[in-house]
């Protein structure tokens, strides 16, 4: 955990940075690859109360059932950024559940196609 502190302490105080605190956190509760990650949709995202999020992975390499897997989050500061993100996303319009979670992000930190 002590890396991921440094990554998510050096993202900037952008859209980019806050969506790359997103990924750092997914990463690493959800043990997923790049390509798990990006898999992800809003509504693979759970806020059960303040202190307890789940995010669903529906499959991965090693689901030989595609049976998915749930993780659970309990660190207050990466709830705390992924319910950031999503309140960005929805502002922006961007945020029906069947949407990815992650987006890409162009030079004027926007997301990619505004």
């Amino acid at each position: 955990m002590a890396r991921v502190v440094q990554i998510i302490d050096a993202c900037p105080d952008s859209l980019a940075g806050l969506r790359d605190k997103v990924v750092a956190y997914l990463q690493y509760y959800s043990q997923g690859r790049r390509r798990e990650c990006a898999r992800f949709r809003i509504a693979s995202v759970e806020l059960i109360s303040e202190k307890l999020m789940v995010v669903r992975k529906r499959t991965s390499k090693d689901d030989e059932q595609d049976a998915g897997r749930e993780y659970e989050i309990g660190d207050r500061a990466a709830i705390t950024a992924i319910r950031a993100w999503i309140a960005e996303l929805t502002r922006l319009g961007e945020a029906a559940p069947r949407m990815p979670l992650l987006r890409r992000i162009n030079k004027r930190d926007a997301l990619s196609g505004q």
